[in-house]
C-alpha cells in the first residue's frame, strides 16, 4: 500500500511539477509558457482511449500506447531539431513523459517481481505497438471467424 502511494506521488509529480523544473532550467525568459506547454504534453496520453480496457494498472502504456512507442520517440527526438524553444518545449515534455511512464513500468515490475514482467512480455511485446490490423481484424470481421494478421 506505501510503495502503490509513494509510486503515484513520484509517478504523478514527475508529469506535473518536473516539467515546471525543466521550463526554469532550459527556458528561463519564457519558463511559465514553457513549462504549461510541457504539462499540456499529457494530452498524449488521450492514446489510452484506444485500448481495451482503457485503463488497466499492469499494462505498461511504453510501447503499446501509439504516442508511447519507439517511433513515436523518434519524431519527439526530431522535434528537437527545430529551432523553436515552443516545439522544443513539447518535444522535451512528450520525452519526459514517456521516461516517466517507463519508470512507472519499471516501478510496476518491482511491485509485481518476475511473475509481472513475464505477463508483461506476453500483453506487450517489445515493438508491438498499437497495431491497426488488430482493429480492423476483430472489429469487422465476420462473428466467430478471425483473419489472419498481415505478416511483415
Amino acid at each position: 500500500m506505501a510503495f502503490d502511494i509513494f509510486r503515484n506521488i513520484l509517478h504523478y509529480g514527475c508529469h506535473f511539477l518536473v516539467p515546471v523544473l525543466f521550463a526554469r532550467l532550459f527556458w528561463r525568459q519564457h519558463w511559465k509558457a514553457a513549462a504549461m506547454i510541457m504539462i499540456a504534453t499529457m494530452v498524449m496520453d488521450a492514446d489510452h482511449l484506444l485500448a481495451d480496457p482503457v485503463f488497466d494498472p499492469d499494462r505498461c502504456s511504453v510501447g503499446f500506447h501509439p504516442l508511447h512507442t519507439v517511433w513515436a520517440a523518434i519524431v519527439y527526438l526530431i522535434l528537437l531539431l527545430i529551432p523553436s524553444w515552443k516545439v522544443r518545449a513539447v518535444a522535451v515534455g512528450c520525452l519526459f513523459h514517456l521516461f516517466t511512464d517507463g519508470m512507472d513500468c519499471y516501478m510496476g515490475s518491482l511491485k509485481q517481481g518476475t511473475e509481472y514482467a513475464a505477463v508483461q512480455a506476453l500483453k506487450n511485446p517489445p515493438g508491438a505497438g498499437f497495431c491497426a490490423a488488430e482493429i480492423i481484424r476483430t472489429d469487422f470481421s465476420v462473428p466467430g471467424q478471425r483473419l489472419p494478421l498481415p505478416v511483415n
